[in-house]
């Protein structure tokens, strides 16, 4: 299922700077991505299963899809990366479930840094936050699974959780390359229809990381199901090799 925020609340004009809205056809909210670089935004593979055959468009700045607040920045796609081994073979299983989309400049220039547009960092260590540290998530996706998607960008917080808790709930899905947060438990909390391919950052000294990048679930918030995000520390080389040198692992 793709992945709108469960048992979250607004968030507050440029709390998450680097959220991007991914609009199809330039007007319907598609998906959500993460702005790492100013002219580079990281998302969900899944969410470009129909690119070249539909045309998308990246906001940064948005708060309120509805309400142009005059902090909006848009641009088209210049180029989009889905991972090369992200195939209808493991489409199914959401592996490999990571793109770049590379903006496309407006008078030479691509997303100028404000208050309200900044950049995520990339990690800088595949154990810079450990299990149960507490995340966050933001997106416009549904606020739960029979809702349409809210026009205000949503948030939450939830606790990422050992990778063995959740493959024995997800079995064969669940793959290194993945990562889970949630209330196993109580569920209740959780990204749904519409967040996909956006940021689950982690905070650390004022440094908030992309962490995880919304993939899929089973449901939105159910009990003993959290949410799936793809690992971004097990893509760094490819993110730099398609980049630059962004982050080194040490």
């Amino acid at each position: 299922m793709l992945a709108s925020i469960v048992g979250g609340w607004p968030a507050r004009k440029g709390e998450f700077p680097w959220q991007v809205a991914i609009r199809e056809d330039g007007k319907y909210h598609s998906c959500g991505g993460v702005l790492i670089d100013k002219c580079w935004v990281l998302t969900a593979a899944h969410c470009f299963e129909q690119y070249p055959n539909k045309t998308y468009s990246i906001v940064v700045g948005e708060m309120n899809s509805k309400v142009e607040e005059g902090t909006e920045q848009e641009f088209d796609i210049l180029e989009v990366h889905v991972h090369e081994n992200y195939t209808e073979d493991v489409a199914d299983s959401n592996d490999y479930d990571i793109a770049l989309l590379r903006l496309r400049t407006k008078n030479w220039r691509c997303a100028r840094l404000t208050d309200h547009v900044r950049t995520a960092c990339l990690p800088t260590s595949p154990n810079q936050f450990p299990d149960g540290y507490m995340c966050a998530i933001s997106g416009w996706g549904n606020t739960n699974s029979d809702e349409f998607s809210p026009s205000t960008l949503m948030k939450a917080r939830v606790p990422l959780l050992p990778h063995a808790d959740c493959s024995r709930r997800y079995r064969k899905k669940m793959t290194p390359r993945m990562l889970c947060a949630g209330y196993l438990q109580t569920g209740g909390v959780d990204t749904c229809n519409g967040d996909s391919g956006g940021p689950l950052v982690c905070e650390r000294d004022g440094r908030w990381t992309v962490w995880g990048i919304t993939s899929f679930g089973f449901g939105c918030a159910s009990p003993g199901f959290p949410g799936i995000y793809t690992r971004v520390t097990e893509f760094l080389p490819w993110i730099n090799n398609i980049i630059g040198e962004i982050v080194q692992l040490p």
